[in-house]
């Protein structure tokens, strides 16, 4: 597991000559909280009436970790080999589908105060090999965001406009080295499972799979990136981290239900909208604050199936499945 890197990197404040050297991981010691991630996760997502969360990271059955780089840094961000960016391999076959928005876990972030910023960035996957290449899409994210958002480990950056993707496309971060400046991405642990979606791009500009065990890591593993899939007509409201919606009885026989409204300020009215899966409203009410922040929705006349309730309080938007049965 060898890399030829005949330049100088700035790392962590210093700076290095590198040359040959083997790349080796060391899972980190670091007691990661599974429980904050997946809340991370949950406070941060995009609902829709048609938007699906795409990802390779199973944030049940895997362990999220961030692997050190044996010659200092990080496997999966700015390590000694000056690595440029780090990607996850996503298949997307439905038709007229855009990426609203994606998900980053992030296990490691610094700041060096200098207003730098790393790029979340969409590749399509006409390099040689099927490889990324061409950029579909990208965006900035400062290091001081990373860093206040680590409390969570959720970073959101939600691609405007929509980015139309079909077929193969990666998704993750591209970074420039600048003293002071961190960031790793949360991986799975390897062997958590038979995953193997993760991808880099050396400092010399080629790709390679982390389980390349000649050039790269010898790792089968994933990013935890999480991307927001519709399609072009979907509609989709970006969730605050408001608390989570309650429907009860879900599905329902009658067209009754039940909401529970969290956190929300009882002194400003809740609008409640319901959706079929055209994307029609079928239902549509302003109502007072309920002291009990529960209230009734009631559905008797409409059809069975899938629809998708918004509920927009004074402390944002939640949205969530119900069914009629």
């Amino acid at each position: 597991m060898k890399k030829i890197l005949l330049t100088t990197v700035l790392f962590a404040g210093v700076s290095v000559l590198l040359h040959a050297q083997n790349r080796v991981a060391t899972p980190s010691t670091n007691v990661l909280n599974s429980a904050a991630i997946q809340q991370g996760l949950l406070n941060s997502k995009i609902s829709s009436l048609v938007c699906d969360t795409v990802t390779n990271f199973d944030l049940l059955l895997y362990s999220p970790t961030v692997y050190l780089d044996n010659a200092g840094g990080y496997v999966s961000g700015h390590n000694s080999y000056g690595d440029q960016s780090k990607a996850d391999k996503f298949g997307i076959s439905t038709t007229n589908s855009v990426v609203d928005a994606v998900l980053y876990l992030v296990g490691v972030a610094t700041s060096s105060g200098t207003g730098q910023a790393c790029t979340a960035r969409i590749w399509d996957n006409n390099g040689s090999g099927g490889l990324p290449n061409t950029v579909l899409a990208s965006d900035s994210i400062p290091y001081d965001t990373l860093v206040a958002n680590l409390s969570t480990f959720a970073t959101l950056v939600d691609f405007v406009p929509d980015v139309p993707v079909s077929d193969t496309i990666y998704v993750g971060v591209h970074f420039e080295y600048t003293v002071g400046d961190t960031l790793a991405l949360l991986t799975s642990t390897d062997g958590d499972g038979p995953v193997n979606t993760a991808y880099e791009q050396f400092d010399i500009g080629t790709w390679y799979p982390y389980s390349d065990a000649t050039n790269s890591w010898g790792l089968t593993v994933s990013h935890a990136v999480f991307l927001f899939v519709c399609t072009s007509t979907g509609i989709h409201e970006m969730v605050t981290p408001s608390g989570n919606l309650t429907i009860v009885p879900n599905p329902s026989s009658t067209g009754i239900f039940t909401i529970v409204v969290p956190n929300h300020d009882l002194s400003k009215p809740v609008t409640i909208n319901v959706y079929d899966s055209k994307g029609a409203v079928v239902y549509s009410s302003q109502q007072s604050a309920a002291a009990n922040k529960t209230y009734q929705l009631n559905l008797p006349e409409a059809a069975k199936g899938v629809y998708m309730v918004k509920v927009e309080t004074s402390s944002g938007i939640q949205t969530q499945k119900l069914t009629i049965n």
